[in-house]
């Protein structure tokens, strides 16, 4: 973490001494759409037998949507899914003539997200962002096996209250209304989040030196 908030620092030092308006600004509409790492379902179900290297996963992607409430502070919501399959698993089954049957399963779990979203942002700068922030909401988890000879399965679910932490986060726009972005913190869609963001309305301000 030491050597993230380093970069961004050394990023901001790279910035203008002048610059005019910001990324966030009040009555402004902030869209992300992101994919994350690492997959903590994947990483569950194919660590519980050993067999990670035969298990599969889909995201974590994310979507958030945040509205300038003023200028550099932004809130809104976010929603988030991620899921892992573990590779087939063998189980023996005593039949009645003294030998064994194996049928293999597969386990897989699942995490769906919805969270309001709190950002603050740092910096004064029309191209390069500086945030930090958290989330809290409801996640919904499913656990369940399902059998490739048998069909036989089970599935569990349930839900509860759930957070995540953005230490920093950075976005670069490359024209004034569209960007990339990475943020780095904890949570159920990993630790890492890369993507694309969008900027749209917000009323521009004029800014001297930070």
């Amino acid at each position: 973490m030491k050597a993230v908030i380093l970069f961004a620092l050394t990023a901001c030092s790279f910035l203008p001494a002048t610059v005019s308006a910001q990324v966030v600004t009040k009555g402004s509409s902030n869209i992300f759409i992101g994919y994350g790492q690492p997959n903590i379902p994947k990483l569950l179900v194919g660590g519980l037998w050993l067999n990670g290297n035969q298990a599969s996963g889909v995201g974590p992607y994310t979507f958030a949507y945040q509205y300038g409430l003023a200028d550099k502070i932004a809130l809104g919501g976010q929603i988030g899914y991620v899921s892992g399959t573990s590779g087939p698993i063998g189980w023996d089954d005593p039949n009645a003539f003294g030998g064994t049957n194996t049928y293999h399963y597969t386990f897989s779990m699942s995490i769906f997200t919805a969270l309001a979203k709190f950002d603050f942002h740092y910096l004064k700068s029309k191209s390069f962002d500086l945030y930090s922030g958290a989330a809290a909401g409801y996640g919904f988890v499913r656990f369940s096996f399902a059998g490739i000879e048998n069909p036989d399965g089970a599935s569990v679910a349930g839900g509860g209250f759930i957070y995540s932490v953005t230490g920093i986060g950075m976005r670069w726009m490359f024209v004034p209304n569209i960007g990339v972005f990475s943020d780095f913190g904890y949570g159920a869609m990993g630790m890492v989040t890369v993507g694309f963001s969008a900027k749209f309305g917000g009323k521009e301000k004029k800014w001297q030196k930070w």
